[in-house]
């Protein structure tokens, strides 16, 4: 069974090698800036 850290850490692990500009709020939270014109941002 994964727990929420294990999940959290793949998805910081994720972001870091796709180099997404991200600010983790909390575990499991994460504020990715996505690249383009549109300055979009996903939470």
């Amino acid at each position: 069974m994964t727990t929420r850290t294990e999940i959290d850490r793949i998805i910081q692990a994720a972001l870091d090698a796709g180099g997404i500009a991200y600010v983790r709020n909390a575990e499991g939270a994460y504020l990715a800036t996505l690249p383009g014109t549109h300055k979009l941002a996903t939470m």
